[in-house]
Parts: C-alpha cells; structure tokens; sequence
C-alpha cells in the first residue's frame, strides 16, 4: 500500500513539473509577441495624443468605435470645441489597434486632459440571457463635460416639476 502511495505521489510530481515547465517555456515563446504588442500600442496612444494636440486640444468628444458594423469602424471621431468633427484614420497611421488599445488610449486621454472615459456596450443577444458587447469607447472632456453635465441638469429640472 505504501508503494502505490510513493508512486502516486511521485507521479503527480513529475507530472507538475512537466506543467510548470511546459508554461514556462510557452511564456517565454509569447514574450517577445507581447512586447511588441505594447510596443504597438505605446506608439499608437503617442500618435493619437500628438494629432489631437496639434489639431483639436480642446475637444468636446472622441469616439473610438470596437465593432465592425459600425459605418466609421477605423476611424477615431474627434469633435472640437467648434463642432467641427475630425477623424483619425487607423489604416492612414499604419495601425491596427484592437479594443485593449482603445480602451487604454481612451484612459490615457481622459486623464491627459482632464475628463471622462465611458464605454459604450450593445446588448446582443436574443433571448432573456443578457450579452453585452462592447461597441465604443468614448472619452468627453472640455465643452463636453460642461455640455453633458447642463443636460443632466436639464433633465433633473424637467422630472422636479
């Protein structure tokens, strides 16, 4: 009885180390894949924020839409404190961000300029069950938060009378 207990034991030994070893060599073949990833990502977010300072500092709205069906998938929309709505092309910029980097360029742009970042989510399914899927994220600063928050205000009036 003892042997067969020695024997389990050393099997699920050999059997971690396998997958603790197995992970480890995975981790280290993903590395330089995700370090390029961030690398991507860096120089995206610093490419957006330059073109915004250059062309819109000031802006109410940027929108950076997640799924395809959406008519400005590739685009960033920027509306300036004129109303006036400039667009960031992905494709012209040479990048292809996904929504992790969208996420995070609409983090570093609200606080950069002092704002808000929403993510906007469309419910999917088809039955009772729930199924959110992220649609856009977008980040309100400037006039916009002035804007958003005279609406609420609006809105708060109307239900007082």
């Amino acid at each position: 009885m003892i042997e067969l207990i020695i024997i389990v034991a050393v099997i699920i030994i050999i059997w971690r180390l396998w997958i603790s070893h197995t992970n480890k060599v995975r981790n280290e073949k993903q590395r330089p894949q995700m370090e390029e990833k961030e690398r991507n990502a860096v120089a995206f977010i610093n490419d957006v924020i330059s073109v915004i300072d250059r062309s819109a500092p000031y802006f109410k709205y940027i929108t950076m839409n997640c799924v395809s069906y959406d008519l400005d998938f590739g685009d960033i929309i920027i509306v300036n404190a004129d109303n006036k709505v400039l667009k960031y092309n992905y494709t012209e910029h040479r990048f292809a961000p996904g929504n992790e980097a969208k996420k995070r360029l609409a983090i570093e742009l609200a606080n950069r300029y002092g704002g808000r970042w929403i993510e906007n989510k469309r419910d999917i399914s088809r039955d009772s069950q729930p199924c959110w899927q992220i649609v856009s994220y977008q980040v309100i600063a400037h006039e916009g938060l002035r804007e958003a928050e005279e609406e609420k205000r609006r809105r708060e009036s109307i239900r007082r009378c």
